[in-house]
């Protein structure tokens, strides 16, 4: 695991959390311009602050919303890469010679269900060990079938064209460990909560400088970066949440391969 405190933690305590801090820094600005307006009623710039702080929000928002959806289109289509590698070199093995096509088939079968058993055991320390360490053995049975095959034919075109297919098994196992592990920095995460509580703390400010208490719209913004923030880190979680990538493919494989 990667130790990132947003991807280990609840999202709802997230949410609860990102909600208090935000009012907190709405009422502190709110309470902060009220103080000011008493001294001089002075707002020439706070209006220009807000637009700026604003702008500047949105667009961390927008590249990092971006940056977690790339992310969790990539694991999603690695899972149906993965799924016809798989099923491709089942198929392969249907043209080797016995024992190898049943004891290779029989493993490819296993391998299938170690896939879905690492999809499901979720954020589990133990049980992802477990799985991790399966689908090596696993895939240490399948190359050594693979080189009994070749060392007994090395011109065999049906045992090439398997070669080909469990390395690119191997290959996309390798990517998608690789991309569970490819998320947003916390130093991202954590700027965008700073820019989020300054802005909200000079929105309040400029309701108190206006000697107001129309809470209605900043708070309505709040929510919305609140939720933002938390469908951002939602899909750059792979594990937990949730919006989680579908694993129809390989469920599909499995009951195909049975």
């Amino acid at each position: 695991m990667t130790g990132n405190w947003f991807y280990d933690t609840d999202l709802i305590l997230i949410f609860a959390v990102t909600i208090l801090v935000f009012s907190c820094a709405l009422a502190a600005g709110y309470h902060l311009g009220r103080k000011a307006s008493k001294l001089d009623g002075s707002d020439s710039q706070i209006h220009t602050l807000q637009g700026a702080a604003l702008g500047l929000l949105g667009l961390l928002l927008a590249f990092t919303f971006a940056m977690s959806a790339d992310r969790f289109s990539t694991r999603r289509q690695l899972v149906v890469d993965e799924s016809n590698a798989i099923g491709t070199a089942f198929l392969r093995t249907k043209l080797l010679p016995e024992p190898f096509q049943t004891q290779l088939g029989a493993l490819l079968r296993g391998y299938v269900n170690n896939r879905l058993e690492f999809y499901e055991a979720s954020n589990d320390p133990l049980k992802l060990q477990q799985a991790a360490e399966k689908s090596t053995q696993i895939q240490d049975q399948l190359w050594q079938q693979t080189m009994l095959i070749n060392t007994a034919d090395p011109h065999s075109i049906p045992s090439g064209l398997f070669t080909q297919s469990l390395n690119e098994v191997i290959d996309l196992n390798a990517s998608r460990m690789a991309a569970l592990k490819n998320r947003i920095p916390d130093v991202i995460l954590i700027l965008l909560f700073m820019a989020a509580i300054v802005t909200l703390g000079l929105m309040g400010y400029g309701t108190g400088l206006d000697q107001h208490r129309n809470f209605i719209p900043p708070l309505m913004m709040l929510i919305l970066i609140a939720f933002t923030l938390l469908v951002i880190i939602d899909l750059d979680s792979p594990r937990t949440g949730l919006i989680r990538i579908s694993q129809d493919s390989m469920f599909l494989l499995q009951q195909s391969l049975k």
